[in-house]
């Protein structure tokens, strides 16, 4: 793995790891946001192993996801993780604070999409360093 997608891909693990713990503690609007980041940062080393450039600077998962052409459930799943980049810090997005607009069966079903997001990830990273 070329060294800077060894860093995003390092961080992407740090970010999920820390998400798992903080889920621990009913932080709900937190955790969204580390499983928003640790996915963001999933798909950039895809970018930089692939297209062997460093991706534009975005926060869109759903940018990033047609970079490195991921499968069309794959980025239904990044459209509903990419919203909450923003309305996990904001509390003027949705008309109550962060806090409040997530709650434990919503981070539920974002693990499960965090996972698969790192699982699609690990497998286009292993699948393109196997192809050298």
């Amino acid at each position: 793995m070329l060294a800077e997608a060894e860093m995003w891909w390092e961080q992407s693990q740090a970010d999920y790891a820390k998400a798992k713990r903080v889920k621990e503690l009913d932080q709900w609007y937190l955790v969204a946001f580390l499983i928003q980041k640790a996915s963001e940062k999933a798909l950039k080393p895809v970018h930089v192993e692939v297209e062997r450039q460093l991706p534009d600077r975005t926060h869109s998962l759903v940018k990033l996801a047609k970079s490195v052409r991921v499968p069309e459930d794959l980025l239904s799943t990044l459209r509903r993780l990419n919203a909450d980049y923003v309305s996990t810090r904001y509390p003027d997005v949705d008309g109550v604070t962060p806090k409040e607009a997530y709650d434990k069966s919503m981070i539920a079903e974002r693990m499960q999409y965090v996972e698969e997001v790192i699982g699609w990830a690990q497998t286009r990273i292993s699948s393109n360093s196997n192809e050298e």
